[in-house]
């Protein structure tokens, strides 16, 4: 006999998580989650991912040339994130 979990993550979490996957998402282990957040959990902003991907899929294009960001174009933008504020208002349009 069968027997089924109503649990949350066998009839919701996993799923999306293998749909993710599957799409080409990266799962991070809980480590190396924690890593990115800079071991902060109070961080909302998993910043060497951020870091990361703004090297990787940002350009600055300059007349017949495209140049990747430098190392102060993405620490000034993750600092930029970072400090948004709701009176900015980012998070009142939602």
């Amino acid at each position: 006999m069968v027997v089924h979990s109503f649990k949350e993550d066998y009839i919701l979490q996993l799923p999306s998580l293998k749909l993710l996957m599957n799409i080409g998402w990266k799962y991070l282990t809980p480590e190396h989650s924690l890593e990115s957040w800079r071991r902060r959990t109070s961080n909302v902003l998993p910043e060497t991912i951020v870091k990361e991907q703004l090297q990787f899929i940002n350009t600055i294009g300059y007349p017949g040339k495209e140049f990747f960001f430098s190392e102060a174009n993405v620490n000034n933008a993750i600092l930029a994130i970072r400090n948004l504020s709701v009176q900015d208002g980012f998070l009142n349009e939602i």
